[in-house]
Parts: C-alpha cells; structure tokens; sequence
C-alpha cells in the first residue's frame, strides 16, 4: 500500500494545539488530511504560525 503524500510531513504540535484536537475530537491523521486539502499555506500575520485556507475560506 502507498502511503499518501503527507504521511511524511514532519509536524510539531504544541501542548495548546493537542488540548485543541482532544477537545474537538480530531487526530493527528484528521489535521494531516486537512493540511492535504488546503489550497494555501502560509506563515501567519501573527508570527510563529501557519494559516491554512480551504475551498470555503477567504
């Protein structure tokens, strides 16, 4: 089996962002799977991030 192009994406989670996923009920493969189908990535106007835009997103 082959495994898909983000399996291999080195991610780091902070200790805020798993209590998020916990809370929401979302895994790890979830968020992976999500970052696949974004259309754009890019360092937040905040700094030290990332936004993520999908298809219904601005």
């Amino acid at each position: 089996m082959e495994r898909p192009e983000w399996w291999a994406w080195e991610l780091a989670f902070t200790s805020h962002v798993e209590m998020r996923m916990e809370e929401r009920g979302f895994t790890e493969v979830d968020l992976r799977e999500m970052l696949q189908r974004a259309r754009d990535i890019r360092p937040s106007s905040r700094g030290g991030s990332m936004d993520r835009f999908g298809e219904a997103e601005g």
